[in-house]
């Protein structure tokens, strides 16, 4: 009797050996599956659902004298920048560009070349847009991938002053 208890105990621990390796291997072949044969379509999946940091610039009020004068007003700009790890092609983008809006295709690439940092950052190619350009720009959104516009505040002084280290003047 004790013998015959034995058998089926050593016959529940090979099922359950059995099960425990058949588990591990299923999870080492999806594992495999995963990480080696499908490596470029998780990849590509990985690299959109990236984490950007995107700065926005802080709003700068208006500065008056002591009449209520404005010595320091904003306006809005419009810059065109790219995010260099999407735009590739970058010669081909730079002459649609160039075609659709008019700025030189040497200032884009200088520019580029200024204002580049890394593969995440917007390098900045053009500013002072018009509502022209931007909207050219905008109809050919899907041929300049990895371009983007933005709003920007700029400073301005209106009364011709000539206190901008005091003022608020910031060179870029």
């Amino acid at each position: 009797m004790l013998k015959a208890e034995n058998n089926i105990y050593q016959g529940q621990i090979i099922v359950v050996k059995g099960i425990i390796t058949v588990v591990f291997f299923v999870l080492f072949a999806r594992y495999f599956y995963i990480q080696i044969l499908m490596h470029e379509i998780y990849h590509a999946k990985a690299e959109v659902n990236r984490i950007q940091a995107i700065s926005i610039p802080a709003p700068r009020g208006l500065i008056l004298d002591r009449d209520r004068n404005i010595l320091v007003d904003n306006y809005p700009t419009f810059v065109l920048t790219a995010i260099p790890r999407e735009f590739e092609n970058k010669h081909v983008k730079f002459k649609l560009i160039n075609e659709l809006i008019g700025i030189p295709f040497d200032v884009l690439e200088k520019n580029y070349k200024r204002y580049y940092k890394n593969r995440f950052v917007n390098v900045r190619l053009a500013k002072n847009l018009n509502f022209e350009q931007l909207s050219l720009l905008e109809e050919n959104k899907i041929s300049l991938a990895g371009t983007y516009y933005k709003k920007l505040p700029e400073r301005s002084y209106p009364g011709g002053l000539n206190g901008f280290h005091f003022l608020g003047y910031v060179r870029e």
